[in-house]
């Protein structure tokens, strides 16, 4: 089998495994082996911090970035007035194309009476900044933006996003905080954490580390409380007792991935390379259509194909029976609905939407793997189409 969605989770490290092998002591504990375990997890909280940049102290340990994500959105709960109930800064902004872990906590807050607005986004799946700037104003408190969209590919202006945020936050002589869901940028695009971005998400098992562990990043100083009662872990902001085995095994792949570079060169080669064959197949389009090889706007490690003429289950079928894994899109997004969610936002016509691919790539993916799939896939197209002209006619009914 040739693996092709790393975008869903990423072959686990050697040296991934062999970090967070022999962990089992609580490091709240305070006899030996508890104090052994506490040193490893500050050391592996450390190094995560070196890997991205930070301080260690602004690290939050997770189980994921789907917990990461939902830590962010709902502090916005703790602003909740016992007595006069929502604050006066009752809004959410969020991107329009944002994986399911940010849009599904927001509609919950939405249900709760918060205001959730969608920055807009144009056909290649970036936020309009100009119109995120637009939704803006004084009852404002947080922005999220996805850094990397894990359907298309698509890198979101962060860095002009947050500062238009932080122009609005002057103008109305408020605080706005941003935060990013950086799962799909570690390791293979530069991290956005800018000055004027205040938390970000990220994931273990997307970068080759355990499955189960996460990490918030929050600047030091951002005015974030979260909606967490329990035990003092993570200096009070996320009770529970820590996962050590994870944050180590976290560590020492966030380590191995960073600084991205040559492993986006690398892949950004093989991609051009897939782009250029899959254009060339009759029946098949990108998403969106005018994405070149070379094409700065987009990360190099995911593709959104469509075959229009052909429903997405029956393509990755047809492409898991040559041995190809491949997904039709997030694999947080199961339902058609949800999965048609961000090609809808895309205005990507509804034959394309109901028979895309999200081909994903990692460190180990060849040329010869890309050609491979591409021939497959033209293959399987005319298969299939082959069947259905060979398909015998229904009888017509006797009268």
């Amino acid at each position: 089998m040739i693996y092709l969605d790393w975008a869903a989770t990423a072959p686990p490290l050697p040296e991934a495994l062999r970090a967070a092998a022999g962990w089992h002591a609580n490091p709240s504990s305070p006899h030996p082996r508890g104090r052994q375990a506490a040193a490893a997890l500050a050391s592996a909280r450390q190094r995560l911090a070196g890997a991205l940049g930070v301080e260690a102290a602004e690290i939050v340990l997770t189980s994921g970035a789907t917990e990461s994500n939902n830590l962010m959105l709902q502090s916005v709960l703790t602003l909740i007035h016992p007595e006069r109930g929502l604050p006066r800064r009752d809004t959410l902004v969020i991107g329009a194309v944002e994986h399911d872990s940010i849009d599904g906590p927001a509609a919950l807050l939405a249900r709760v009476g918060f205001r959730v607005r969608r920055a807009p986004v144009g056909g290649d799946g970036a936020v309009d900044v100009d119109r995120l700037r637009a939704l803006l104003d004084e009852r404002t408190y947080l922005v999220s933006i996805q850094t990397v969209n894990n359907e298309t590919g698509i890198i979101q202006p962060i860095a002009a996003a947050a500062e238009a945020v932080a122009g609005a936050a002057r103008r109305f002589g408020t605080r706005m905080l941003f935060h990013t869901d950086a799962v799909q940028a570690l390791g293979k695009v530069a991290l956005p954490l800018g000055p004027h971005v205040h938390a970000a998400s990220f994931s273990a098992h997307k970068v080759g580390g355990p499955r189960g562990v996460g990490a918030l990043w929050v600047r030091s100083r951002a005015p974030v409380r979260f909606m967490q009662a329990g035990g003092a872990q993570e200096g009070g902001r996320r009770a529970g007792t820590e996962n050590v085995s994870g944050a180590a095994g976290f560590a020492a792949a966030a380590g191995a991935a960073m600084p991205p570079d040559e492993r986006a060169a690398a892949a950004a080669t093989v991609m051009a390379r897939l782009i250029d064959r899959v254009r060339a197949t009759p029946g098949v389009v990108t998403i969106p259509a005018d994405r070149e090889p070379h094409d700065p706007r987009f990360s190099p490690f995911i593709l959104k194909l469509a075959v229009p003429a052909l429903p997405s289950e029956v393509t990755v079928r047809l492409l898991g029976d040559r041995g190809f894994c491949v997904s039709p899109g997030s694999a947080c997004a199961t339902g058609s609905r949800k999965r048609l969610r961000v090609l809808e936002a895309m205005r990507v016509p509804a034959e394309q939407a109901a028979g895309t691919l999200r081909v994903s790539i990692g460190p180990t993916t060849t040329a010869a793997d890309l050609d491979a799939f591409a021939s497959a896939l033209r293959d399987a197209i005319r298969d299939a189409a082959g069947r259905l002209t060979a398909r015998p006619a229904p009888e017509l009914a006797r009268t």
